[in-house]
């Protein structure tokens, strides 16, 4: 059952966030990084879905915010996390 309890935690090297009933979204990627010529950090990860557990950044939120970020909704019960060297993890709590 959905327990409302929808949150994003940090402790400044990994970061979690998990579905418990709120809308939740993330993205990982872009469409085109405005900063791709001057980025030192620049790779093919910023602008496609991770292929390698991998991203550059991970942002949430509870709605599509303007920009190039391409979001994608979080499931109920799913938790989505990174850890210091940016390793993307996602499961689901009750499967």
């Amino acid at each position: 059952s959905d327990t409302f309890l929808t949150f994003v935690l940090t402790n400044g090297h990994i970061m979690l966030a998990h579905h418990g009933g709120q809308k939740l979204k993330y993205s990982t990627y872009k469409t085109q990084c405005v900063d791709r010529d001057s980025c030192p950090f620049f790779s093919p990860v910023c602008e496609a879905p991770t292929k390698n557990g991998f991203v550059n950044h991970l942002i949430f939120s509870s709605e599509d915010l303007s920009g190039d970020n391409i979001w994608d909704e979080m499931k109920p019960h799913q938790i989505i996390g990174v850890d210091k060297n940016m390793s993307l993890v996602q499961d689901n709590l009750f499967e």
